[in-house]
């Protein structure tokens, strides 16, 4: 098979024949599909039998709940023991793909010399506009300039098809959200360049009964984690534009959680202070990188890590100019 498409399948009887009946309809034919069952309540797992029965391109894995990642890495894992493909590529179980996904995405990448293409994608609740996949045309992008300025397109492990090689020694971090976070910057910066279109052929879907339901929770502090370990890389790297550029995003994330640690009491007393504290050394550091205290635009940022220190500072300030 030339490319493995890999679909972890958790808790989504009511989307996944949309997925798979989209991934079965692709003008490129040479793929293998592999529906990993992550131990689903529900149906899918019969729904993803049913489908193996009638189609002898789709592998099934049943395993135990294991999260997102696990399922990812299990998909993987087969591919590299039981499969020739050259290619591989990652899809939710609820989200779906234009028909010309795979031939599109395999055209760009060979005709531009390039172990990754990516398409932009489309937030749908499910009504695709008519012309959604039209005028379609590929750039080729530098790794880095990529990364800055497609940052969501970059991030994402969905709607991109990768050389199955770049996994040989990578895999996604088993129990943590924003797992994408930790991975695909890896692989991207194992490329020199990317082959993207701006043309959206992966539907990202958003469930508008579930929006208001999700809440933010200091589970997602996870993220500090990844966005340490994407600092030490530009850093062994030595890109230090992206150093810098990682750093000032890093300051934006960390205020956003300081704030919503502080409007939470169940959170503030347990996480605020440690976070706040994080945020401090990412402005020193910051300041040490770019020899530069913030500039007057995100002074904001200084009220936020040192909210006593500074109430204390702007009342001085305007006692004197007064």
């Amino acid at each position: 098979m030339s490319i493995s498409v890999i679909v972890p399948v958790y808790n989504v009887e009511p989307y996944l024949p949309r997925c798979i009946d989209s991934i079965l309809s692709q003008t490129y034919r040479n793929f293998e599909l592999i529906l990993i069952d992550d131990g689903s309540p529900d149906n899918c797992g019969k729904i993803c039998d049913a489908y193996a029965d009638n189609d002898g391109r789709i592998v099934v894995i049943h395993q135990k709940n294991g999260g997102l990642s696990d399922a990812r890495n299990a998909g993987i894992e087969w591919v590299f023991k039981n499969s020739n493909s050259e290619w591989l590529t990652f899809i939710d179980s609820d989200d779906w793909i234009d028909n010309r996904y795979l031939e599109i995405l395999l055209n760009m990448a060979t005709e531009n010399h390039s172990d990754i293409s990516v398409s932009n994608f489309l937030r749908t609740s499910g009504n695709i506009p008519s012309d959604a996949c039209d005028n379609i045309s590929a750039e080729i992008w530098d790794t880095s300039r990529f990364f800055r300025e497609k940052n969501l397109n970059a991030t994402i492990a969905c709607g991109k098809l990768y050389k199955t090689s770049l996994f040989s020694e990578i895999r996604y971090p088993k129990g943590k959200l924003h797992e994408d976070e930790f991975t695909t910057y890896k692989i991207l910066f194992a490329c020199t360049h990317i082959a993207f279109t701006e043309t959206p052929l992966y539907y990202y879907f958003i469930n508008e009964k579930s929006i208001t339901g999700v809440t933010w929770t200091p589970a997602h502090l996870v993220a500090l984690e990844a966005f340490d370990e994407r600092l030490f890389f530009f850093r062994q790297k030595k890109m230090t534009d992206l150093y810098q550029w990682q750093l000032e995003h890093y300051l934006f994330f960390l205020c956003d959680c300081c704030r919503k640690l502080a409007e939470n009491q169940q959170y503030k007393t347990e996480y605020l202070s440690s976070t706040r504290k994080k945020l401090r050394l990412i402005i020193k550091d910051f300041e040490k990188t770019t020899h530069f205290r913030l500039p007057k635009d995100k002074e904001w940022i200084y009220d936020i890590a040192y909210p006593f220190e500074r109430k204390i500072y702007w009342t001085v300030r305007g006692i004197i100019s007064e």
